[in-house]
C-alpha cells in the first residue's frame, strides 16, 4: 500500500481501477483503503487497448497499463498516440533504437536506459509538452522568461523627426612636393589657356564664312 495525498486523489485514482477493470485484466495490486489515511497499492493492467482510457489519460497514481507491441516502431506509434508529452523511457541494448527513439518519441523529457522519474533538482531541467506544458524546462534557462514580461516596439519614423545630415568637411590634403605640384597647376592653366584660343580662332573662322 502507497498513501495519496488526499481523499479526492485517492477517489479520482479508485474510480481509474474501476475502470480498468472494465477495460482490461487487473493481474497485480489494485487494493484501496480510506479508513484511516488513503491508501492505495500499485495496480498493474495487462492486455490494454492503446485507446482504452487508463491508455489515454493522466491519473497520477500508481496505475501501470501494460500494452503488446508488434516491434518498436509500433511502441513508438503506441507512445505517442496520446494527447499527453511529459516523460518517456526507452530500455534497449540496441544503439539504432535508442536513437530512433531520441529522434521520434515525442515527449518533454526522455530517458534511455534508466527510470522515468526522479530529474535531479538543479541538475536536470524538467517539463513536458502538447496537454502536459508549455515545454518551459524547470531548472533550465527559458523558465526565466515565465517571470518577466517581453515587449515588441515598433516606430515609423517620420519626415521631421529624421535627423539631418551634416556636411563634413574635410581638410584638404596638402602636396608633399610643392614643385611638382606647382608645375602641374601651370601645365592645368597652360592647357585650358590653349583651349580657349583655339575656340576664339574656330569662331572667328566661322564668321569670315
Amino acid at each position: 500500500m502507497g498513501p495519496v495525498i488526499n481523499q479526492g486523489a485517492w477517489d479520482s485514482i479508485t474510480h481509474y481501477l474501476l475502470v480498468g477493470r472494465e477495460e482490461s485484466r487487473l493481474v497485480a495490486g489494485g487494493e484501496a483503503d480510506n479508513t484511516s489515511g488513503y491508501f492505495i497499492a500499485p495496480a498493474v493492467f495487462a492486455d490494454v487497448d492503446p485507446q482504452a482510457r487508463i491508455a489515454q489519460e493522466e491519473i497520477f497514481g500508481p496505475i501501470t497499463a501494460i500494452i503488446r507491441a508488434q516491434n518498436f516502431d509500433h511502441a513508438l506509434e503506441i507512445a505517442n498516440s496520446t494527447e499527453y508529452g511529459l516523460t518517456g523511457a526507452v530500455y534497449s541494448a540496441s544503439r539504432k533504437n535508442l536513437e530512433k527513439a531520441r529522434e521520434n518519441f515525442y515527449c518533454g523529457n526522455l530517458y534511455l536506459n534508466r527510470k522515468c522519474t526522479g530529474a535531479m533538482v538543479g541538475a536536470h531541467p524538467f517539463g513536458g509538452f502538447n496537454m502536459s506544458g508549455t515545454d518551459s524546462k524547470a531548472g533550465g534557462r527559458d523558465y526565466l522568461l515565465l517571470f518577466t514580461q517581453g515587449k515588441a516596439i515598433s516606430e515609423k519614423p517620420l519626415r521631421a523627426a529624421r535627423p539631418l545630415k551634416k556636411k563634413i568637411k574635410r581638410p584638404k590634403k596638402k602636396p608633399k612636393n610643392r614643385k611638382k605640384a606647382a608645375k602641374k597647376r601651370k601645365a592645368r592653366k597652360q592647357k585650358k589657356a590653349a583651349g580657349a584660343k583655339k575656340k576664339t580662332k574656330a569662331k572667328k573662322l566661322r564668321k569670315r564664312r
